[in-house]
């Protein structure tokens, strides 16, 4: 599930403490890997907002 506030499209692996992220977003044909996030959230989310969904759209925020 992703998480509140993230785009609906992705998931999430974490590992480290929370600290590791793994975020595949099928919808944007996207895969975001970070070590040593502070704010994964916020990273999810500026990312996601840059690319586009295959079809042109931006997604759906999970509530």
């Amino acid at each position: 599930m992703p998480w509140p506030g993230a785009l609906a499209t992705g998931r999430s692996a974490r590992g480290n403490g929370g600290r590791h992220l793994l975020w595949v977003d099928p919808a944007r044909e996207l895969v975001l890997a970070s070590h040593w996030t502070e704010e994964p959230l916020d990273l999810i989310r500026e990312v996601s907002r840059t690319v586009t969904t295959a079809r042109g759209g931006r997604g759906l925020i999970h509530r």
